[in-house]
């Protein structure tokens, strides 16, 4: 039997086990782990319990009821999740575990549910309406390439327009495809091949990859960037089953770059079959008009008559018309002539001269009913005056002077006295009487 070493501490399981756990806690605080989720568990306590894995590892890991949060219910096996917490240990088995208070789906799980989201709400916005979208010219006469210089996909479109149209003009907006500097390379040509102005459609393309590959076309900034473009885009991403939210958003969504390629450019060859058959149909247009042409100057020909002749009844014509012209100018001339007297009859009637005349004699008349007028007017004015004349001389101080009474004043101030108390004794009166003035002093 072994014995215990002198000193040496014994620990219970208990204790090891929580000491173990706080040296962990400690140590693995608040620390990011990706993963993949397994083994999820939800219990009736509402607390999930699940492993995360990668290639070699796993661990378990809880997430209590306290800690949860909106994308819970989102969170399934399979999925590939940050999470961050701390590692502990779950004293009573002693399970080294990791404890989360945080998580959010990574990966392509994290892609797809943005995707997922983002594409619900431009489709409620209606930017993925058909009848928002332009329509794509069928015979363009330049295109626009958005995509990067390095691409097999930019090969691809234009070997592709070089076969099916070779007169096509082609311009090139360089631009990164992936990565995250992608998106705001994308939305910068877009704006350039705007501001140009020079082509008649915009074909925005990349090859194939993973969602994470392809990132950079689900994002909003680049949908709304393919909304406003003025000019017509054509997407062509990734593989046939490969959809992005700039496919939803462009005006025509392609499988890959090359049929993106097709759909833009007029096919050459079939084209100029069109054009032979055009060229058939016109000769034989022309060769109809032709025919018909000359069957109507052949009709024609039978119904011309002599020219002598007609010039005769050309001739004829011309006398004819003489004649009546000659006819109606005599008819309205004598017309004229007759409206002409009527009106000298009236201007006689209505001449100024005899008009004068009748004033004048209006007014020679008024002027005698005037002068008797004013004559009556001034006699009865005359006689009115020497009335009121009469009248006032009645009742004038000189006249009740002739009559025996006096009229007195202050010699000092002419004020008239009526009465004996007006008058004080020294007071130098004036009596006015009818041949003269009497000059007296009061003294009593």
């Amino acid at each position: 039997m072994k014995m215990q070493a002198a000193g040496a501490p014994v620990l219970s399981v208990t204790e090891l086990n929580h000491s173990a756990g706080r040296l962990l806690e400690h140590s693995f605080r608040n620390i990011w782990v990706r993963g993949e989720v397994a083994d999820l568990s939800r219990p009736v306590s509402g607390h999930l319990y699940f492993v995360l894995k990668d290639e070699q590892a796993r661990i378990r890991c809880a997430l209590f009821r306290n800690r949860q949060q909106r994308l819970i219910s989102e969170l399934k096996n399979g999925c590939d999740i940050l999470a961050r917490g701390t590692v502990g240990v779950y004293s009573a088995r002693g399970d080294y575990q990791f404890i989360i208070d945080y998580l959010e789906l990574g990966g392509e799980g994290r892609l797809r549910l943005e995707f997922d989201r983002l594409k619900q709400k431009l489709a409620a916005e209606g930017l993925f309406d058909v009848d928002r979208k332009r329509p794509v010219p069928l015979a363009p006469a330049r295109v626009g390439i958005i995509t990067s210089v390095s691409a097999a996909a930019l090969q691809d479109i234009l070997t592709t327009l070089q076969r099916r149209c070779p007169l096509l003009a082609v311009s090139l907006y360089p631009a990164t495809v992936q990565g995250e500097q992608a998106a705001t390379a994308v939305i910068r040509s877009l704006l350039l091949a705007n501001s140009h102005n020079a082509c008649d459609v915009l074909i925005l393309a990349r090859g194939g990859g993973s969602i994470e590959d392809l990132q950079a076309f689900n994002t909003e900034s680049v949908a709304r960037a393919i909304v406003r473009s003025k000019i017509p885009v054509v997407t062509g991403i990734g593989h046939e089953t490969d959809f992005t939210i700039a496919d939803f958003t462009a005006d025509l969504r392609a499988p890959t770059p090359t049929a993106a390629a097709e759909r833009v450019s007029p096919d050459s060859h079939h084209w100029g079959q069109q054009l032979v058959a055009l060229q058939r149909q016109m000769i034989r247009a022309m060769e109809r008009k032709m025919n018909d042409n000359w069957q109507q100057l052949d009709r024609s020909r039978l119904g011309l008559k002599d020219p002598l002749t007609r010039i005769d009844l050309a001739r004829q014509q011309l006398q004819m018309v003489s004649q009546q012209l000659d006819h109606s100018g005599q008819a309205a001339l004598t017309v004229r002539l007759q409206t002409l007297e009527r009106l000298r009859q009236r201007l006689r009637s209505t001449s100024p001269g005899q008009w004068v005349g009748s004033c004048q004699q209006q007014l020679q008349h008024l002027g005698v009913r005037q002068l008797v007028c004013i004559t009556a007017l001034m006699a009865t004015a005359r006689q009115q005056l020497q009335a009121q004349q009469l009248e006032l001389r009645a009742v004038s101080p000189e006249a009740t002077l002739q009559r025996g009474y006096a009229i007195v004043r202050k010699q000092v101030n002419r004020a008239l006295v009526t009465s004996a108390a007006d008058i004080v004794a020294g007071d130098v009166l004036e009596t006015r009487v009818k041949d003269g003035k009497i000059i007296s002093t009061v003294c009593y």
